[in-house]
């Protein structure tokens, strides 16, 4: 429909109001529970490899920039969930994701969450991020 609009925005608005709710960067510490097939594993670095790839493919931008040379993007992504969630519900001892308090200590937030969303954010320049629903040490994000 771009193609036909009247205002000419065909050639100009490439991507345009296309947001991809991707990646998911939810680290699986337990594959039983959460949303394990989404996501690339447990390994931080590994993550934030893969996620710099998938970003730059998807919004057709290199790494470091926010757009392409043209100054646009193919489709915005959306990195999720930040930060320190993997809970849908489950079993017995698994609560909701609407309760759920991470107790996340220092080192293991900035070596374990933090290096795929830096890689996301920072250099992949994605357009979005998505807040977990959860709670992190008693403060609702």
């Amino acid at each position: 429909f771009l193609a036909s609009d009247p205002v000419g925005r065909a050639g100009k608005c490439n991507g345009c109001s296309m947001t991809m709710y991707a990646p998911n960067l939810n680290l699986v510490r337990d594959p039983r529970w959460g949303r394990a097939q989404e996501v690339y594993g447990e390994d931080p670095v590994h993550m934030g490899d893969l996620v710099v790839a998938f970003v730059v493919g998807a919004q057709n931008n290199s790494a470091g920039a926010a757009t392409d040379a043209a100054g646009h993007l193919r489709a915005g992504a959306c990195c999720k969930h930040f930060a320190a969630y993997d809970v849908e519900g489950g079993g017995a001892t698994i609560p909701s994701r609407f309760t759920f308090n991470a107790e996340v200590n220092a080192r293991d937030m900035w070596e374990s969450y933090m290096p795929a969303f830096k890689a996301c954010v920072v250099t992949a320049r994605s357009s979005h991020v998505m807040c977990s629903y959860n709670a992190l040490n008693g403060v609702p994000t």
